[in-house]
């Protein structure tokens, strides 16, 4: 069904796949990753010494790897203190693990921690490095902050997909206040309609709903929808699962009156989820929807807010055998008893 939760290529999976081989590896987490390294560095990877061979264990199983070293000369620091160049281990594996390997001439972020060696290490094989466009400087006061701030402007790039992409798949995934606010600020300054919609799908998946005056000028005011099927598809759930917040509720009653059959499934999808009273008429208007998905969200939304009977929830085959039954009750149970209901007291 379309409120169902799908894995997207945004990364609402808790894991994403790597080439064909199907190499699954942790969602990247920024948040984690920026809180594990004592030293972030901004720099140039300007050589890689080839090192000796080891064995190491890795997921429970032996892996033979060899330990290189490599030197990053120093253009800012984001966290920590050392002087350029700094040293550090690269351990690359003897066959693929999806682990992140720097190379010579790499330049960007470096996430490392340091010991009582000299030399440091990598923080995390597989999201050791962010590749950065020379140019761009850290700004904030925290070293999260000051990452973030870089991924903002990787996520601005004109004519860049590739490293559009990379910079949402971290901000989107952050929990920070610092990720939310670049990622409204990129939605406000960003030109490109495709890359519009996916900021705002990843400011739904974060629950947040500054998007939706976005989402709405988008399939609302211009009745040419420029948006595939697909992306619409994934927003659609995005929005069914991700939007709680009853403030939103406004927003996602004017958008059941959005000509996309997905948009108004997912508006439909996130006032179901609610439970909500301030949600009635919403699922109301669900009720007389030419979408027979949307329909279905409407009845199982005002089930969840009134004490109706509940041979009267139905499973979705029972509703498509016979919709008039749960429509006509659900369309008139909802004025008669609501009031009277424990759970809708507020």
């Amino acid at each position: 069904m379309f409120f169902r939760c799908i894995c997207t290529a945004i990364a609402i999976a808790s894991l994403i796949v790597l080439r064909a081989a199907a190499i699954a590896v942790p969602t990247p987490d920024i948040d984690k990753l920026v809180d594990a390294s004592n030293l972030i560095v901004l720099g140039d990877l300007v050589t890689v010494e080839r090192g000796d061979n080891r064995t190491i264990e890795a997921n429970g199983a032996p892996l033979q790897v060899r330990a290189d070293h490599g030197v990053v000369r120093v253009n800012d620091l984001i966290r920590g203190t050392a002087r350029s160049p700094v040293r550090f281990e690269i351990l690359v594996p003897s066959k693929e693990t999806g682990w992140q390997v720097p190379v010579q001439q790499n330049y960007g972020l470096f996430f490392l921690r340091t010991g009582d060696s000299e030399e440091a290490f990598l923080t995390d094989k597989y999201y050791s490095y962010i590749p950065v466009p020379r140019g761009i400087n850290a700004r904030g006061d925290t070293p999260l902050e000051r990452v973030i701030s870089i991924l903002a402007e990787m996520l601005l790039i004109p004519n860049n997909r590739s490293l559009n992409n990379q910079a949402l798949s971290y901000l989107q995934e952050s929990k920070s206040k610092a990720a939310i606010n670049a990622l409204r600020g990129t939605l406000d300054a960003a030109t490109d309609p495709e890359l519009r919609i996916k900021i705002a799908n990843a400011l739904v998946l974060q629950g947040d709903t500054s998007s939706l005056k976005f989402i709405k000028q988008l399939f609302l005011a211009d009745p040419r929808i420029t948006v595939s099927d697909r992306q619409q598809e994934v927003l659609s759930n995005v929005m069914a699962v991700h939007l709680k917040d009853p403030a939103a509720i406004p927003d996602l009653e004017e958008l059941l009156g959005a000509p996309s059959v997905y948009i108004r499934r997912g508006a439909a999808g996130a006032l179901r989820r609610m439970e909500s009273p301030r949600a009635l008429n919403g699922l109301r208007q669900a009720l007389a929807d030419p979408d027979s998905d949307v329909r279905y969200s409407g009845v199982l939304g005002l089930a969840g807010i009134t004490d109706g009977d509940t041979k009267m929830v139905p499973h979705v085959d029972e509703f498509k055998a016979d919709e008039s039954k749960y429509l006509t009750y659900w369309r008139e149970r909802p004025a008669k008893r609501l009031q009277t209901s424990p759970r809708n007291q507020e």
